[in-house]
């Protein structure tokens, strides 16, 4: 089951890496959050393979239905640049460690969706904001790139939906702005890489797949939260997930 998993610094989503095999961390960004990696293993002389970031998570992602429970707004933003924070003065002295991809993101407009039940609305979502988006992985030989599990890096100059969240997601923090999902467009449709379609576990790809930015906000408008968490919607998202086992 996906749920999200995000790292926080104000108007900053990002991840703090886990490594399978190293265990090793960037000491450049304050995390709240873990996220395992998952490494390919490289003969000597062939190509490095990419390493995925795979989520350990907070609040479920997968579907429509967690998506509007979960999460307070739709917002379309562009990618406006991308920067790589480099990595730990003893990781760069050891010869091996982590840097970190970070993409500047400029909301369009207003919100697409608001959720209905959201009471108090607190600030709105800020803009532009700073997203963590994998990075690399490097030792003296190598360099290798990290993704995130089940989507594409965001790319320098498009546009994406993304449902966000006003939320301390279980933390010790006051409550900031978290995205649950980003959903690539086309144009004015949402595009998925169709293998992401076909063979990810997030079913709210399946149903956006195709739909214009005024349709998929339709949708999820038209869309029912969680029946165990409804009597809930008032607290804080991670309460809210919380409160359905007791």
């Amino acid at each position: 089951m996906s749920r999200l998993s995000i790292g926080h610094i104000p108007n900053l989503e990002g991840v703090r890496f886990r490594m399978v095999t190293y265990q090793h961390f960037s000491t450049s960004l304050k995390w709240i959050a873990a996220l395992t990696l998952v490494v390919s293993v490289t003969a000597c002389g062939a190509d490095p393979k990419p390493i995925t970031q795979s989520a350990s998570t907070v609040v479920p992602t997968e579907s429509l239905q967690d998506l509007v429970t979960y999460g307070d707004v739709l917002v379309k933003f562009n990618v406006m640049k991308e920067t790589e924070i480099p990595a730990a003065d003893d990781e760069v002295k050891r010869g091996e460690g982590t840097t970190t991809r970070q993409v500047v993101a400029s909301q369009d407009g207003e919100a697409l969706w608001t959720r209905p039940s959201r009471k108090e609305p607190g600030a709105d979502p800020p803009s532009p904001w700073v997203i963590s988006d994998g990075g690399w992985f490097f030792t003296k030989n190598e360099r290798v790139p990290l993704g995130v599990e089940g989507r594409a890096p965001l790319v320098v100059g498009k546009h994406y939906l993304a449902v966000r969240t006003f939320s301390s997601l279980g933390g010790d923090t006051n409550s900031e702005w978290f995205s649950l999902a980003y959903i690539p467009l086309q144009g004015d449709r949402v595009q998925f890489d169709p293998q992401f379609v076909e063979d990810g576990d997030s079913s709210y790809a399946r149903a956006l797949q195709g739909l214009t930015v005024l349709e998929a906000a339709n949708l999820l408008e038209n869309s029912a939260v969680d029946p165990e968490v409804a009597p809930y919607m008032d607290l804080d998202a991670a309460k809210r997930y919380q409160k359905k086992f007791g």
